[in-house]
């Protein structure tokens, strides 16, 4: 956040380490020797997290909205869950 409020720059870098975190794990998500269950856990334990820390904080605009707006049209639990 920057002296002004700004949580843009915030945002970004969250949406940048959840995308590492989540490419980290994309071969372990796309495996058939793990579990759904196991999958979805591993999404809400090691990816989620690093995107929402300190999104309370976060004082939401129409801008950052349409920013994260795809996160709820591409859940990448849709994409773990249709390679099973």
């Amino acid at each position: 956040m920057t002296g002004d409020n700004n949580v843009s720059e915030e945002i970004t870098n969250r949406l940048i380490a959840a995308n590492r975190s989540y490419f980290l794990l994309k071969s372990q998500l796309k495996s058939q020797l793990i579990s759904r269950k196991t999958k979805i856990l591993i999404y809400r334990r090691l990816v989620r997290p690093v995107l929402i820390y300190t999104a309370e904080t976060w004082t939401m605009t129409k801008k950052l909205c349409k920013k994260t707006e795809h996160l709820r049209k591409e859940n990448p639990l849709q994409y773990i869950l249709s390679n099973m």
